[in-house]
């Protein structure tokens, strides 16, 4: 069993969250309660282990850690129709690799703002809608 400490901030609404968290962790001593032993598992053994083989739509934004995670996801074993990936421009080179891994894959990527791709998988094929759909 782990426990978790929670972290007392100091958060001003003007400034961003991940901002306020690298400033207060870039200062502390690996000692701090601010470091805590965590097991990180990568996606490739939640997703085998409980069988899913399909994903309609991945919203990957983890601060940072997106490289990491389409790292440790075996994109052959599953297919992931629609994914929403975080490249906002802090390291260029690491929003180049992972769009390389997604576009070696087949995906067509797309920006859709200023920080994040639309990557639609090759054999993705939207249902169409119901005749009794209403849109406005």
């Amino acid at each position: 069993s782990v426990a978790f400490t929670p972290i007392s901030l100091s958060y001003s609404p003007t400034l961003p969250l991940k901002d306020v968290l690298h400033t207060k962790l870039k200062n502390a001593p690996l000692s701090s309660p601010l470091f805590q032993a965590m097991l990180c598992v990568p996606p490739k053994l939640i997703l085998e282990k409980l069988g899913v083989t399909h994903i309609d739509i991945w919203v990957l934004d983890v601060e940072g850690g997106e490289l990491s995670v389409l790292r440790g996801t075996d994109l052959k074993a599953v297919q992931i129709d629609v994914i929403v990936l975080e490249c906002d421009g802090w390291n260029k080179e690491q929003d180049r690799q992972k769009l390389k891994i997604l576009t070696d894959m087949g995906y067509r990527c797309d920006i859709i703002d200023r920080a994040n791709n639309l990557c639609i998988h090759p054999d993705f094929k939207p249902n169409p809608a119901p005749a009794n759909a209403v849109f406005n």
